[in-house]
């Protein structure tokens, strides 16, 4: 391994790995895949809620094991909030009231899908 000679450490592929594993990621992922479920009866016909939310989960443990795969160790995974409190989707009820079935989804997403994913090994 090449050292830099200012101090930053080894460069190249194996300094990049070096670096890659000592870096925190963060992932903040998923709310507009489901706004885009939520609003698209194409969406809707092909999936239910529960098989779209487990496509989602399945497509994230993907992209972690690819990221793993370039020596990524350190991540920060958050979950879908409150998707129906955002503004963009309290204007689309006549009442101004917050998404139910939004925020339902989210937090079955976030306490079942997404959590038993991130306990895997």
């Amino acid at each position: 391994m090449a050292a830099t000679g200012d101090g930053r450490g080894p460069r190249g592929s194996a300094g990049a790995q070096q670096h890659l594993s000592k870096s925190l990621f963060t992932v903040v992922i998923g709310s507009n895949n489901f706004f885009d479920y939520l609003e698209s009866s194409d969406l809707r016909k092909k999936y239910t809620p529960h098989q779209y939310l487990s496509l989602m989960t399945t497509t994230l443990q993907e992209q972690l094991k690819r990221l793993h795969g370039n020596s990524v160790r350190k991540f920060v995974v958050t979950g879908l909030g409150v998707l129906g409190c955002i503004p963009s989707q309290r204007v689309k009820n006549q009442t101004e009231e917050y998404n139910e079935e939004a925020n339902s989804w989210a937090v079955k997403y976030n306490d079942a899908d997404l959590n038993l994913l991130l306990q895997q090994k």
